[in-house]
């Protein structure tokens, strides 16, 4: 994938995440550097072809990162535009490939990488096939655990417990992008905008770590850790609530996310799970996920 800020002839950046390469004209230090350093030049620049059509799916104040901000998405023959308030206009390829970004403000820089770490990278990886969730994750040998719930319900605090006391790594903290190759992965090196650098999961595998199940989070305050299966149909629905950015998705994008996601509820099993948030019921947690992967 390429960043391309217009009018710039900047030294490019080599990034990874989500497991693709990212090339930008702007340094990013939210993301993980790839093995390459800064290098002169530009990222490549295309002809604009001039008017162009443009059809609204989505206008409306909503939370991005720190604030709520206007949001408005426009999709067409040339691919998305992505418009925030304080947060620039950007372009996204009908591809995923390029990202035509507004130049970061240096008093509005914060809200220029929310927008653009944010609802357009997330776009850019859901036209390549890659969908984020709002999920955290942790892995146990070479499985993952994907916890899923409405906010508020404990998923970044059972990740990060699990993490700290019963030898998980922590792959997500809040937003997690997956694909339904080989059976569903998780991938790598999103950057997880609620934590400071110095707690970003470790990128890992380019490749991804393999879905071992997803728990769905019911509520905590349990005597005993308890975990139901989920039939396919009702963790398909959790996991279309569950997608992250999917209100500016175009009808062709949400028909792709709806066959995606329907591959891994079908593919993986499903529960939903209640716990109680005590140091006692994080082990009892952790001995039921291991046992489900």
């Amino acid at each position: 994938m390429e960043l391309w800020i217009p009018g710039t002839t900047p030294r490019v950046y080599s990034y990874r995440v989500a497991g693709r390469a990212l090339q930008s004209a702007v340094e990013l230090p939210e993301l993980h550097h790839d093995s390459q350093p800064p290098r002169p030049g530009s990222v490549r620049r295309r002809r604009d072809d001039g008017e162009e059509l443009w059809v609204q799916t989505f206008a409306e104040e909503t939370p991005l990162g720190r604030a709520a901000r206007r949001v408005s998405a426009f999709f067409g023959p040339a691919g998305y535009r992505i418009e925030v308030a304080g947060g620039g206009s950007h372009r996204v390829s009908p591809d995923g490939q390029r990202l035509i970004c507004a130049p970061p403000g240096p008093e509005a820089r914060e809200a220029w990488v929310e927008t653009v770490l944010g609802p357009v990278l997330i776009l850019a990886l859901a036209l390549r096939d890659v969908f984020c969730l709002h999920a955290s994750a942790v892995a146990y040998g070479n499985r993952a655990a994907v916890f899923l719930g409405d906010s508020g319900a404990g998923k970044s605090t059972l990740a990060a417990r699990l993490a700290a006391e019963s030898g998980f790594q922590r792959l997500a903290d809040d937003v997690l992008p997956v694909t339904p190759l080989d059976g569903g992965r998780a991938l790598p090196g999103f950057p997880q905008l609620a934590l400071p650098p110095d707690q970003q999961p470790s990128y890992g595998d380019p490749r991804g770590t393999a879905l071992g199940a997803l728990f769905f989070l019911d509520s905590g305050g349990e005597e005993r850790t308890q975990a139901s299966s989920l039939p396919a149909a009702r963790a398909l629905a959790a996991l279309l609530r569950q997608t992250v950015a999917s209100r500016i998705f175009a009808p062709d994008l949400l028909q792709r996310q709806f066959e995606t996601l329907s591959d891994l509820a079908d593919t993986l099993p499903a529960y939903s799970l209640r716990y109680p948030w005590t140091a006692v019921g994080t082990a009892e947690t952790a001995v039921l996920v291991r046992d489900r992967l």
